[in-house]
């Protein structure tokens, strides 16, 4: 579902930024989790404090962000929302790669049986069989 919202992110905003990827619990509650991108609500303010991916926005391009994902976010309703989702399914179900659009072909990983696109490493969409 991550990955899903940061393809839609970066598609809104056209490939020109760099969109990191963050989980944030609010119940704090990441004691068995060990991932970097994983942290508590407690824990948001310093993550962020000293975050550095080597990218430097101005105010021009926090200003564009912001004005682009509330227009984004006004346009998409949530029948929309629906919508998007059940043409998704369909596309999955048709052996579409919902992402790119390329051809969803049975592979087989250490856990087991699963599809994947066919334009790998390029899309990394997949689905349990």
């Amino acid at each position: 579902q991550n990955k899903s919202h940061i393809f839609h992110l970066k598609k809104i905003l056209e490939n020109k930024y760099n969109i990191n990827s963050l989980i944030v619990f609010t119940q704090n509650n990441t004691d068995t989790i060990n991932i970097n991108n994983v942290i508590n609500l407690i824990d948001l303010k310093t993550y962020l404090n000293n975050f550095n991916d080597g990218t430097n926005y101005t105010s021009e391009d926090m200003d564009y962000i912001y004005n682009k994902l509330i227009s984004s976010n006004k346009d998409i309703s949530n029948a929309k929302h629906i919508e998007n989702i059940n043409n998704t399914k369909k596309e999955i179900r048709s052996g579409i790669c919902p992402r790119c659009k390329g051809k969803l072909v049975l592979r087989e990983g250490k856990y087991g049986e699963f599809y994947g696109c066919s334009n790998y490493p390029y899309c990394k969409f997949t689905i349990k069989k």
